[in-house]
């Protein structure tokens, strides 16, 4: 099923956008907003992926400040990342049978 995020006729269009840096073999930072995020392996091992540590927070003099933990709920339980606008998250991912 595809869906197409779309603003009502009076409201403004709906924006999303990210850039993704890939840090480690499992660890990520994503920059931006507007967006719900699947992951799903492209290596063989096993198939499934998930959220292990998901941080937002800045970077201040060049080091990472964890301002937040984002867990349960707010990751849907390890399986989606929903980057909210104008956030920096840390994501590390590990898969799982």
């Amino acid at each position: 099923m595809q869906q197409i995020l779309q603003a009502a006729e009076d409201q403004p269009p709906v924006e999303a956008a990210a850039v993704v840096v890939k840090t480690g073999p499992n660890e990520y930072y994503f920059g931006g907003g507007g967006m719900r995020v699947d992951f799903a392996p492209n290596t063989p091992g096993p198939q499934n992926v998930g959220l292990g540590v998901v941080e937002q927070g800045h970077f201040a003099d060049g080091k990472w400040e964890l301002t937040r933990w984002i867990a349960g709920d707010d990751d849907a339980q390890g399986e989606i990342l929903v980057l909210h606008p104008d956030t920096i998250v840390r994501v590390r991912l590990y898969r799982f049978p």
